[in-house]
């Protein structure tokens, strides 16, 4: 048995997110994501199983990762492993990301319902909304992706929520033909489980010496950690190629 991972925990989300959305209203969906992220805050603080101090700076030294070394940790299952082990998308670290789903389904609702510039601003403020209080709370509780804590769920919500208002007032409603920029984030948001399986099963491709060629050439022009990206676009180039070749036969791959 290999350890959860990404596509588990959407599948684990979106079926969650799916069974709420079939038997709960907007308003319990909404108090149900402000119960987890606040529980989640103390649930992470209560003594370990296996009496590990608690530290939020340390990644392993909570009780969430505690059951996850108990329950998988036995059979060396946990992505990181040892007595300080834990689990980026183990098992009670899942409440938040169901959260964070559902987040997404109160902003689906809410562009079913309305659309236009006015929508748009409305998510504009929710996001930034989001992203202000995640801060605001961040120094009592951080924002770490690992732990994927309540204020982790609010600042990446926000900015994503952010980024959305921003490309449907630019894109919603507008002629098909838009210019080539945008049709890179419409293949991508399209596609998007597409994109990532690819990129997964693809990923080490950014070490062949094809690749790496670019930066050795681009190194001697501009700074390291600016040729670095040279090899990342050009495999980004090559997934965007691939998203775009299946919106213009018009397929989608959904779950």
């Amino acid at each position: 048995m290999a350890a959860l991972g990404v596509l588990q925990r959407i599948g684990l989300v979106y079926g969650a997110c799916a069974l709420l959305y079939l038997h709960t209203g907007q308003r319990m969906r909404i108090g149900i994501v402000a119960a987890v992220l606040i529980l989640y805050w103390p649930l992470l603080l209560v003594p370990a199983l296996d009496g590990l101090p608690n530290d939020l700076s340390l990644r392993g030294h909570t009780f969430v990762a505690s059951v996850d070394r108990w329950l998988l940790g036995a059979g060396g299952h946990n992505y990181v492993a040892g007595p300080e082990g834990y689990d980026p998308e183990g098992l009670l670290s899942t409440l938040p990301a169901i959260a964070h789903g559902l987040i997404g389904v109160c902003i689906g609702e809410y562009m079913r319902k309305r659309r236009g510039s006015a929508a748009g601003r409305m998510l504009l403020l929710a996001g930034v909304a989001m992203v202000a209080v995640g801060l605001a709370w961040s120094p009592f509780l951080p924002i770490i992706k690992d732990m994927w804590t309540s204020s982790f769920v609010l600042v990446t919500g926000g900015l994503t929520t952010i980024a959305l208002a921003a490309l449907h007032l630019a894109i919603d409603g507008r002629p098909a033909a838009l210019p080539w920029p945008w049709t890179i984030a419409t293949a991508f948001g399209m596609n998007a489980i597409a994109a990532y399986v690819l990129h997964m099963m693809t990923g080490h491709m950014v070490g062949w010496d094809l690749f790496l060629a670019t930066y050795g050439a681009t190194a001697t022009v501009v700074s390291p950690p600016v040729a670095a990206l040279v090899p990342i676009l050009l495999y980004m180039a090559l997934l965007w190629a691939f998203v775009a070749w299946l919106a213009r036969k018009g397929w989608i791959v959904k779950i």
